[in-house]
């Protein structure tokens, strides 16, 4: 019995020596009694350094991909990288050196972009959970890139004892590029609130070519377009198709690319002509400016937006009549944040939004908003935030002046490892002259989600109050979807799906000698927007759009549909 069980077990060795010999999961070469399983060995960070550098060298030194495309591609690069290279690690010592060693090598062979590559490493899920390492990582970076010599050479990391907070967190315009601005490190990367169309989302910044020694830039950029709308005046009935075309130059000057504090200063003229009615012809002016920044312990961010319009909207879609309407907007938000003790801030700041109209029968309003906001860290990277906002609203001409009041409660960091949120809820409040108080829940933030790689999605909400254009105070509800995908180097797509709900009060906030309105008044609105572009070359890009509005309401002419198709051609220098 003893010998068969030995000729059996000899058997089935050798079965499985042979069957794994022919599987090639062994070497061909026969085992000896002190030989042992191969292991794979996990690469060592300087591999994927060098890798990383190598990639990211490539990316920033095309000519053919735009200077905002090259900084996604990079920071994926360098997420993939980090998460790669930590994924077996559990002490967050080797984490955060691994994690510097990887963001040097990658700012030496691209200096220009040591903010993209800090940011995408202090945000990669195993950093993300190391406390301090966001202000570590940034001075380590921005070292590297100011000393690009130093490649190949020993890496050499910072230290520091000192605690610094965790970084964590329309319409459709013709003839009009938007501009880009890029968030300071401590931002999240989560859209704004507020419905975007399709074909606002058309150019990307690309690689400027006037370049000011290391650390500015002058680019100048041209976009002809063609629009097709079939209700330009957004008519309930009796509806006038227009097809308009426009020319948009612009300039860009972009300063501090290699410095904690970063700005720019941009213009843009659109020169639009209307195919049936010549008399709607316009000659409008967009300018802009922003400036942010950050050391780790203290941020500074701010900017603003002049733009002129001359269009029909929804809220004033009912008075219109057969004409477009001229207004004067801007917007002004600044905001500054500092560090109390190791885990906890406080952000304050002051926000001006301004809307001016051109016919006296409507009611512009200036605001003016004061918010502060008290951040506790829950974890490395997750804040709870507590705080209060006060808003004058004074309308335009002679009506009575409002106060609202904001008490919130919220959240600003990742979730997860792919999702993201910047968000507060609480109870609004809304004073006008002499009246009494009223009130509602309300709320104001987004979430992001990080689909895959090239795809990102996000959730914005606001419940808030607003002014009407004749004066009626307004409790606003509003709903978007939005997505962003870049699958190539070259195709660019984007879309969203937004509702609001918008309940009319009485015209609190109009000229005392236009007769009181009592409220009622209630619609829906609903729009979708698509846009694809695609991308020439690092001067040369084309964009096509469609918008499709929506407007549901219980009063006579307010209702609407509209479609709005845009073809744009856009070129930089």
């Amino acid at each position: 019995m003893s010998a068969l069980c030995k000729r059996t077990r000899c058997r089935f060795a050798s079965y499985a020596f042979l069957i794994a010999l022919a599987s090639g999961t062994m070497d061909a070469a026969p085992a000896t009694s002190s030989s042992r399983p191969r292991r794979t060995e996990t690469p060592r960070p300087s591999s994927f350094a060098t890798s990383l550098a190598t990639e990211v060298g490539e990316i920033a030194q095309s000519s053919s991909i735009p200077r905002i495309k090259k900084e996604r591609l990079i920071s994926t690069a360098v997420r993939k990288a980090v998460v790669d290279a930590t994924r077996l690690n559990k002490d967050q010592n080797e984490i955060l050196k691994i994690a510097m060693e990887l963001t040097t090598a990658a700012a030496r062979t691209a200096p220009p972009f040591a903010d993209v590559i800090a940011r995408a490493a202090s945000f990669s899920g195993p950093v993300a959970q190391v406390d301090g390492a966001a202000a570590r990582i940034r001075a380590a970076t921005f070292a590297a890139a100011k000393n690009p010599q130093a490649a190949g050479t020993s890496h050499r990391f910072p230290e520091s004892n000192s605690d610094s907070r965790s970084e964590s967190g329309r319409e459709t315009t013709y003839g009009s590029t938007p501009r880009v601005v890029r968030p300071s490190a401590s931002e999240l990367s989560i859209d704004e609130p507020g419905p975007a169309s399709a074909a606002s989302q058309t150019a990307e910044s690309s690689e400027p070519r006037l370049q000011f020694g290391d650390n500015a830039s002058l680019s100048f950029t041209a976009a002809i377009g063609v629009s097709h709308d079939s209700n330009i005046f957004l008519k309930s009935e009796n509806e006038e198709e227009e097809t308009i075309t426009s020319i948009t130059p612009g300039a860009d000057f972009r300063f501090g690319h290699n410095s904690l504090a970063h700005g720019g200063l941009s213009y843009k003229l659109a020169l639009s002509r209307y195919a049936n009615n010549s008399a709607l012809n316009s000659k409008l002016s967009t300018g802009g400016a922003d400036f942010g920044y950050d050391n780790g312990t203290t941020s500074i961010a701010a900017a603003a937006n002049y733009q002129q319009v001359d269009q029909v909207n929804r809220d004033i879609a009912s008075v219109a009549g057969n004409t477009l309407v001229r207004r004067n907007v801007l917007n002004l938000d600044t905001s500054a944040e500092t560090s109390l003790t190791a885990k906890t801030s406080v952000q304050s700041g002051v926000a001006i939004n301004w809307t001016e109209y051109k016919r006296v029968e409507l009611t512009g309003s200036k605001n003016i908003t004061v918010p502060l906001k008290v951040y506790v860290e829950v974890t490395p990277k997750l804040a709870l935030s507590g705080g209060a906002s006060y808003t004058r609203v004074q309308p335009q001409g002679d009506g009575a002046k409002g106060t609202d009041l904001f008490y919130n409660l919220g959240l600003r960091g990742p979730l997860t490892s792919k999702l993201s949120a910047n968000f507060s809820a609480g109870y609004r409040t809304r004073k006008v002259g002499d009246g009494s108080s009223n009130g509602m829940w309300g709320f104001d933030g987004s979430f992001s989600y990080e689909a895959t790689p090239k795809t990102s999605l996000a959730v914005v909400l606001s419940r808030d109050f607003s002014v009407s254009a004749i004066g009626e105070s307004l409790e606003n509800g509003s709903y978007f979807l939005n997505f962003t995908s870049n699958p190539t180097l070259h195709w660019q797509f984007a879309g969203a799906l937004g509702y609001r709900t918008i309940d009319y009060g009485a015209n609190l906030f109009a000229d005392p000698s236009t007769p009181v309105v009592q409220g009622g008044r209630a619609d829906t609105y609903w729009e979708t927007s698509l846009s694809a572009t695609y991308i020439f070359n690092s001067w040369l890009s084309a964009n096509a759009s469609w918008t499709h509005r929506v407007n549901r309401s219980n009063a006579p002419g307010a209702k609407f549909s509209d479609d709005v198709l845009s073809l744009m051609v856009v070129l930089q220098y």
